[in-house]
């Protein structure tokens, strides 16, 4: 039987532990989809060929026969009028390139640049659960903490391009270090990081039997935190608790600063929305003004833990080619 020749985009999310990818149909979905882990990139070249890997990789494991449309990106501390990374702690590499042009000259397709959080924002109103909003969040929670305001219907973009940085708001005065260069970021206890770091607090603070204990420093993971949780490990629910409390509170603030329809979580840590989501609710319905009481909908991302951004990607391109509306 003949294959159906396709055209698809890929949708690229570059986070601070893996660079993810997907083969995005605007009516199909992802249909194939690959990693890299960020860490093992050096330098722009280095991405470059990792990313051509990759799609080459794609095309055998998937066994379609396409051609791309367009390739966009997602990744943190975006300068959206000139298309390059500012500044983005956990993929330094990348720092004042301007991907458009490497990726344009290297693969001769479209490509469109964004923060990773503003894709997933367009992906969640172009396929998932905020789709008919026109004045929602997008918080996502990987390896640090990302956000996207929308307000009606068109994404916040701020005077330079960086408006959002809701992980870089301070939650706690001269504690945990950032990434960023400063003490108490938001990121640094509500992000994948952010858990882990708890949880050595934790240990360090308590004598709880935990089977945490039994790993060492650079073995725990969200992962583990999360099966340990599973498990009825009480470091490992308190962790969550912990996280979902602190999150909760800030939401509480993103309900009375900007009154969106809903609040919608993403991003891998939301795969333990069992032990963080009633956290977090409870906690953003006791600190919201009373007036707002009612109308506090945090809801999760229904693209999956990790694919809002790359549905985002796929928007762009379609947005530019005005075959989508956004």
């Amino acid at each position: 039987m003949k294959k159906i020749h396709q055209k698809l985009i890929l949708g690229v999310d570059i986070g601070g532990t893996y660079i993810k990818l997907g083969l995005v149909h605007p009516e199909q979905g992802i249909l194939g989809k690959a990693r890299i882990r960020t860490a093992a990139v050096k330098g722009k070249s280095g991405f470059v060929r990792a990313l051509s890997e990759k799609i080459d990789e794609l095309k055998h494991t998937t066994n379609l026969d396409y051609t791309l449309e367009g390739i966009g990106i997602g990744a943190p501390g975006i300068s959206t009028e000139e298309g390059v990374i500012v500044q983005a702690a956990n993929i330094s590499f990348l720092t004042n390139v301007n991907l458009v042009k490497l990726l344009e000259r290297e693969f001769h397709v479209p490509v469109v640049l964004a923060k990773d959080s503003s894709l997933a924002a367009i992906g969640e109103g172009a396929f998932g659960v905020a789709k008919g909003m026109k004045n929602y969040i997008v918080l996502t929670l990987g390896t640090g903490l990302g956000c996207a305001v929308v307000v009606n219907g068109e994404i916040l973009k701020g005077a330079s391009g960086l408006a959002g940085e809701f992980g870089h708001t301070l939650v706690r005065k001269n504690e945990r270090l950032c990434g960023c260069g400063r003490k108490g970021c938001l990121e640094t206890y509500v992000s994948g990081k952010g858990i882990v770091r708890t949880v050595f607090e934790l240990l360090a603070n308590s004598n709880k039997k935990s089977s945490l204990r039994d790993y060492s420093y650079n073995e725990i993971t969200p992962k583990i935190i999360f099966q340990e949780a599973q498990k009825n490990d009480p470091v490992a629910k308190k962790a969550f608790r912990d996280t979902g409390k602190i999150l909760g509170e800030k939401i509480a603030n993103l309900f009375t600063i900007f009154d969106p329809e809903a609040v919608i979580l993403a991003g891998g840590l939301i795969e333990a929305a069992d032990f963080l989501l009633p956290v977090i609710v409870e906690t953003v319905e006791k600190s919201t003004l009373y007036f707002l009481k009612d109308k506090t909908n945090v809801l999760l991302s229904a693209l999956g833990a990790n694919d809002a951004a790359l549905f985002g990607a796929a928007s762009l391109i379609l947005k530019r080619k005005k075959e989508i509306l956004i």
